[in-house]
């Protein structure tokens, strides 16, 4: 696609120079510098603005910007050159028992201190390797996300280095997240193969993503398999990624832009000591004002547990008075205050009506807000906070 700029209010509009036309996929203004904007394309080379789209720098990531429905970039709420960003690793994949060739993906959290600056030199000299991006967890460690612990200004209480990642665990020892080994080739982003995202392998699926204005979604329940609006492809990639070992996800956090780590362990007492109620992985992760939720999933059902933590080691687990027979499996976490925490929950068959929650000072204890709320088929709530 094409960016295009006004400098009147909406009143003219002009294509904006610097960017290839075409290249351009997605645009993401940077949330704590006004002037600043990125443009990602399909491919690894990316372009920033310092001045408000008046003039574009391209700069080149290690890997395409992540196509699996997370946020490529993810923004430091302090440090405004503190960026992660999450690049997407594709290999093709045959043999076996099906005769189909497939994309099988995953992703890769990267990071970077002075807002891509060495990256844009490096690109200018002609290095187009991303050579400025560093690795996170290290080549060939799959993520399902990455976020800053101080993705918002109110949650002060950990390390600003602090980092927390949704890693997707092998099944089993003897397997790897690393693709090197595979037998395989990288693809170009448009080589038109069915695509399998290991992000959706991972038992249960890991979903989550922020819509502004409509909340963040924390879902463990898959959607149905739908021929006529996805495509063969799409169904037949589905069909061959369930002949893939299902993997876990762990929700990991380091202080120190992962030179160490630690998994995050839900139970009582701090960091979960006396017991883990991670039975069947993290669902999602995301931090919302002064709070950090996580969604966790029961080993042998689609429900989930909503656990909460005020400072990023102790966790406690969210109790909400659901109507008898309601199935906590799926969250829908709306813009909350920096004293309580807006959740909306699926009550209706249809999964399109809900009921909206408001916790406590400590997210811990719910009390039923609003009845029938409404929501799309996609978890979206039509609920706005109004300003003044």
């Amino acid at each position: 696609g094409r960016i295009f700029r006004s400098s009147d209010s909406g009143a003219h509009w002009d294509v904006v120079s610097g960017i290839p036309s075409g290249k351009a996929a997605r645009l993401y203004a940077h949330p704590h510098e006004p002037r600043i904007a990125y443009v990602l394309s399909d491919s690894s080379e990316h372009w920033i603005t310092h001045d408000e789209g008046k003039s574009w720098e391209a700069f080149s990531s290690p890997l395409p910007a992540t196509s699996s429905g997370v946020r490529p970039l993810e923004f430091h709420a302090e440090r405004s050159g503190w960026i992660l960003f999450i690049g997407e690793k594709c290999v093709e994949e045959s043999g076996g028992w099906s005769p189909f060739p497939r994309q099988v993906c995953h992703d890769e959290a990267f990071y970077v201190k002075d807002g891509f600056a060495k990256a844009t030199r490096d690109h200018k000299a002609g290095d187009h390797t991303g050579s400025g991006i560093a690795p996170l967890l290290g080549e060939g460690k799959a993520v399902a996300k990455c976020m800053w612990a101080r993705h918002t200004k109110e949650f002060e209480t950990m390390a600003e280095e602090a980092i927390f990642c949704l890693g997707i665990v092998p099944a089993s020892a003897s397997e790897s997240t690393d693709t090197s080994g595979l037998r395989a080739r990288l693809l170009p982003a448009e080589q038109p193969l069915p695509r399998v995202h290991r992000r959706n392998l991972a038992y249960p699926r890991a979903t989550s993503e922020t819509h502004p204005g409509d909340g963040i979604q924390l879902a463990s329940a898959a959607e149905g398999l739908s021929l006529a609006s996805r495509g063969l492809k799409d169904a037949v990639a589905e069909i061959l990624g369930s002949q893939i070992t299902r993997n876990k996800v762990q929700l990991l956090v380091s202080e120190d832009f992962f030179a160490t780590k630690r998994i995050v362990h839900f139970g009582s007492g701090n960091d979960g000591a006396g017991g883990d109620r991670a039975g069947g992985g993290v669902v999602a992760f995301s931090v919302v004002k002064s709070y950090l939720l996580a969604a966790i999933s029961h080993a042998d059902s689609n429900e989930m547990d909503l656990f909460i933590s005020v400072d990023g080691h102790t966790w406690a687990e969210s109790h909400l008075p659901l109507p008898p027979g309601t199935e906590e499996d799926a969250y829908t976490i709306l813009e909350s205050t920096q004293h309580s925490v807006l959740v909306d929950i699926v009550t209706s068959s249809t999964r399109a009506v809900g009921s909206l929650f408001r916790s406590n000072s400590n997210g811990t204890y719910y009390t039923q807000s609003l009845e029938h709320t409404h929501r799309s088929k996609n978890g979206l709530v039509d609920v706005e906070r109004v300003h003044g």
